[in-house]
Order: C-alpha cells, then structure tokens, then sequence
C-alpha cells in the first residue's frame, strides 16, 4: 500500500468521526494534546504533516485504534463516541 492511500484513509476517518460526533476541530485538538493546524494537516492529507506521534494522539483522543484509523482494520461503531 501507498503512503496516499494510508493517508486517504486517516483523513476519512477522522473527518467521518468529526461529522459524526458533531465533534468541532477545537474540541478534537483538545481531547487529542495537538494544535489545529495538526489536525488540519491529517485532514487535507499532507504528507510532510503527518508522523506516527500525531497517529498515536489521535487515536487515543479519538479512542480508536490506529489499525482501525489508517484503514488496516474495519471500523466498528463501539469506537465512536458520541458528543457529551
């Protein structure tokens, strides 16, 4: 598999657990210790923003895991979280 298409896949699923928790890129900076602008570069896919300690941060903030978050696994409902 292609760094692309890892990367395609971490972007939906976040942008997916982003619609889906109602969740707002504030918020999940928070519940995931990165800046915006961290988050933001997973999203619109970019290559030079991406490395394994943001992957970890996200999944943990996220509670999702990172085989499930890069596309490895197939994603169930018991890893989204609904907005409290």
């Amino acid at each position: 598999m292609s760094l692309d298409y890892y990367l395609n896949n971490i972007s939906d699923n976040l942008y997916r657990y982003l619609v889906e928790t109602e969740c707002t890129m504030i918020s999940l900076s928070k519940k995931c210790n990165l800046s915006v602008k961290s988050l933001e570069h997973v999203i619109y896919r970019n290559r030079g923003g991406v490395n394994f300690d943001t992957l970890v941060k996200i999944s943990h903030g996220i509670e999702m895991p990172i085989s499930v978050l890069i596309g490895e696994e197939k994603r169930q409902k018991q890893w989204i979280t609904r907005k409290q």
